[in-house]
């Protein structure tokens, strides 16, 4: 303080007067200003460097395979929707995934982070927790995610410190992407792999069914002497309406002949076989037999009933049908996207090694010291002046 030159006598306390102050007392604020900005020029080689790098995602499509399965086990699960979720959901997720420790231990693993100089001596759940903090990172509206990692160096780094964390920041935002593609890759994997058991579960059950349903329809045709049922009924009523023609014609021919023959003559007994067979025929063919020689005769009394349960069976069986052909149809689609190595997270832009470090900026720095000095130095001046009463506040 000693150093501080004053005013010879009394001087109003005006900005006139302050500023006529400070350039008695130039030389000791330059003189501050410049020790104060060289320090401040050091101190940015002294703290540590931090860099940092920039990436992006793309948003993740939605999958058009899953909607059918989703589809099929609403309706097995009595309505529980099984939606995919919204592209700014799935992004929202994918950020979380990334202050996860299964990618904190893949970056940790994949860029062999015990033997990096920064990480050499953290414990293994303290190098995880570097990483996951110097991972930064968000989704905007549209569903695409910022990635920012940020690596510093100790004090007093040097050029090679520098560099190595510059690389490294973009190193671990790059490793972080694939990381996050692997485990989602993986995730999808095991739920394809999971979808996939259950479908040859319920594939098994059904195929099962489907077997039971055919001995059904078997033993059904061989009880009810059955091949087609639609067909045969049809034949036999052709069969019934032809046969009630020829009777009722050979009926209406023998009253004729009877006018005119004998009733012992040979034409009446030969009409009256005839008749007899005829109605004999068409009796069998009522109870189920065609001409007497079919072995997949059906009576007609019984067709109605015997229509409805195979009808049924029939049904039956083609539900079956369509179920295990949509089955096999989904569990193709899951076996494919089971071992599919599609990549699930695609980079829109990568990052790439900073140039410049982000943090402690030298201008910035030098800046904020030179501020410091002045509002310093010509406090102390001011403040020197008043005390000794060289100011006059009013």
């Amino acid at each position: 303080m000693k150093y501080i030159k004053q005013f010879d006598e009394a001087k109003e306390f005006t900005f006139t007067n302050i500023v006529n102050l400070c350039l008695l007392n130039k030389k000791l604020i330059a003189l501050s200003l410049v020790i104060v900005v060289v320090l401040s020029f050091l101190f940015t080689y002294v703290v540590p460097s931090r860099y940092s790098a920039d990436a992006s995602i793309m948003p993740m499509e939605s999958s058009s395979s899953s909607g059918g399965l989703s589809s099929f086990l609403q309706s097995m699960g009595g309505g529980i929707s099984l939606g995919s979720l919204p592209t700014d959901n799935k992004s929202q997720i994918l950020t979380e995934y990334l202050q996860s420790r299964e990618i904190a231990k893949f970056i940790y693993d994949s860029l062999v982070l015990k033997n990096n100089k920064f990480f050499k001596d953290e414990l293994l759940p303290d190098a995880y927790e570097k990483i996951t903090k110097s991972i930064a990172s968000k989704a905007n509206r549209s569903g695409l995610v910022l990635l920012s990692v940020e690596m510093s160096t100790g004090f007093f780094p040097s050029s090679s410190d520098k560099a190595l964390a510059a690389k490294m920041s973009a190193d671990i935002a790059n490793v972080a992407i694939a990381g996050l593609d692997y485990i989602t890759r993986n995730k999808t994997v095991s739920k394809a792999r999971n979808k996939r058991i259950y479908i040859e579960k319920v594939l098994a059950e059904k195929k099962e069914k489907l077997d039971s349903i055919d001995s059904r329809l078997q033993n059904f045709q061989r009880e009810n002497k059955v091949l087609a049922i639609d067909e045969q009924a049809k034949a036999i009523i052709e069969s019934s309406a032809n046969l009630g023609t020829e009777l009722l014609k050979a009926e209406h021919e023998l009253t004729i002949k009877r006018m005119d023959f004998q009733p012992n003559s040979r034409e009446i007994q030969m009409l009256e076989e005839s008749i007899d067979k005829l109605r004999s025929q068409y009796l069998k063919i009522q109870n189920g037999g065609i001409l007497g020689s079919s072995d997949y005769s059906i009576p007609l009394s019984k067709v109605p009933d015997l229509v409805k349960e195979y009808t049924s069976i029939i049904r039956d069986k083609k539900i079956m049908e369509q179920v295990n052909a949509y089955l096999e149809s989904q569990k193709y689609q899951e076996s494919i996207q089971e071992t599919s190595d599609t990549p699930v997270i695609e980079p829109l832009d990568k990052a790439i090694v900073p140039i410049r470090r982000s943090s402690p900026s030298k201008l910035i720095a030098i800046v904020l010291g030179a501020f410091l000095s002045l509002s310093i130095s010509i406090s102390a001046i001011v403040v020197k002046n008043v005390h000794n009463k060289k100011f006059i506040l009013k």
